[in-house]
């Protein structure tokens, strides 16, 4: 099997898998070395495992993508499925069917060549036919010639004189007056059109930006749960509500351009927008199960509701899409869940966050997982009353790893500028890159480390350019 680059980088390339398996990410010991912002040093690996190829996330920033949809445990990989990471994207195939192409045109000294240099030189025998057709056509062309004396056998050449006839004067006239008058009507109508044409905007440009509204309502006899997820003008806000376990509340968040426009195409993807409404069903066992979706962005715009009967796959695809971007987001579960279980949940968060917390030398990444593991330990026992002591000790490391990060950070910062003012440009480059791997890309020092490459890098290519 073979993991074929469909996306910007070596496309239409392929790595041939070996037993061993490979493994994708930024560092050069990877098997595939991806120069993307969104891959981590150590993104993922392609296995075999229970006797097929399989696909492994390594615990990466931003996830991996399989088939449009983040994966979180290791996932059988099926002939076809594509493989994203960032914007590259692999497809796991034997092969690939390749229809319509045409194989380039030879180039030489690394510059585009016209057709007629593409072409193989033509052997002498059929150059000097070549000529000798050109020839008889000059001499037939010649019978149709404006001017009324040839040069006769024996004379000599200063005696030869040539008078044009009127006919060609007056032709010629002709032409070049219609050449001109057709060039005129030809512009004019072009500005006519101009004038009258109005700049074309997409649908999205010109309509409704990316609007949705779910929610989800289970009613038993002894509990309501319902969970409502709102995303307009940017900002992303989840309610929820369990009678039984005492447990409410509401978050808001603000959302990036970038991951609007993600969520955007995959539901587009799904084609919820074209689902017909449905009948609602009967309930049983005393219970009702409601959900309600509303999609809209541009010009397109649908409600569906679903009750106590069979989920559409388009509908649940769409769900699916939503519910991860919310998990995602603000890892906020769409499920109902007793207090056990949140506290279970947490105590897995907990030993994680500790166990990244330790090993923080070890990868440059790992502060930063740890404070996010906290920060999600904080929030499911954030419900409680009295708050659990690892609710306590959650904060406090949380701090501590906060400082720690921050005192790190600084020491990059100013071994940057050092390396920079020596002009040991490389180095100041590595220190910037370490610091974007450390934090978040919505934090001002990451792009702030971000711009700072960007700058070095263009500097040194002018440099080597002056050169």
């Amino acid at each position: 099997m073979k993991l074929f680059y469909a996306g910007v980088m070596k496309k239409d390339g392929f790595v041939e898998l070996k037993p061993q398996g490979l493994s994708i990410g930024r560092e050069l010991d990877n098997d595939i070395i991806l120069d993307e912002e969104a891959a981590s040093r150590y993104h993922c690996k392609v296995i075999w495992s229970n006797g097929g190829w399989a696909l492994k996330d390594l615990g990466s920033t931003n996830g991996t993508k399989l088939n449009h949809l983040k994966i979180s445990d290791e996932t059988k990989l099926n002939e076809g499925d594509k493989i994203t990471i960032g914007h590259q994207t692999f497809i796991f195939a034997e092969r690939l069917e390749e229809k319509g192409r045409e194989a380039p045109l030879p180039i030489k000294s690394g510059k585009p060549q016209t057709l007629e240099e593409a072409q193989p030189p033509m052997p002498l025998k059929k150059q000097e036919a070549k000529g000798a057709e050109n020839q008889k056509i000059d001499t037939k062309s010649n019978a149709f010639s404006f001017f009324k004396k040839n040069k006769q056998p024996g004379e000599k050449h200063d005696k030869e004189t040539k008078h044009a006839s009127p006919i060609f004067y007056a032709a010629a006239i002709l032409l070049t007056m219609i050449l001109v008058g057709g060039f005129l009507l030809v512009e004019k109508i072009l500005q006519e059109s101009n004038t009258k044409k109005k700049p074309v905007k997409s649908p999205v440009e010109t309509g409704t930006p990316l609007t949705v509204m779910y929610e989800k309502q289970i009613s038993t006899p002894d509990n309501i749960f319902r969970y409502e997820l709102k995303i307009k003008n940017r900002i992303i806000t989840i309610e929820r509500d369990d009678l039984k376990h005492q447990i409410k509340f509401r978050r808001q968040q603000e959302v990036a351009p970038e991951l609007l426009e993600n969520l955007m195409l995959e539901i587009k993807e799904t084609d919820f927008v074209n689902l017909p409404q449905q009948q609602p069903g009967i309930s049983h066992d005393n219970s009702d199960e409601t959900k309600t979706l509303t999609v809209a962005y541009g010009k397109s715009l649908n409600t569906v509701r679903i009750k106590n009967t069979f989920e559409p796959t388009v509908f649940r695809e769409a769900v699916n899409v939503i519910e991860n971007f919310s998990n995602n987001t603000l890892n906020i579960s769409t499920m109902s869940q007793t207090p056990e279980e949140m506290k279970k949940e947490a105590e897995k968060a907990f030993s994680k966050a500790e166990l990244l917390f330790a090993n923080r030398r070890a990868n440059s990444e790992n502060l930063k997982e740890a404070i996010k593991r906290y920060s999600y330990v904080i929030e499911l026992l954030d419900f409680f009353e009295p708050k659990p002591e690892m609710y306590d000790r959650a904060y406090q490391q949380s701090q501590e790893a906060k400082k720690l990060l921050d005192e790190e950070v600084k020491t990059h910062v100013l071994n940057a500028q050092q390396a920079s003012r020596l002009k040991r440009f490389n180095e100041a480059i590595e220190e910037y890159r370490k610091i974007t791997e450390m934090l978040e890309p919505d934090d001002k020092r990451y792009q702030n480390a971000k711009n700072k490459i960007i700058a070095i890098e263009k500097h040194l290519r002018t440099m080597r350019k002056s050169k």
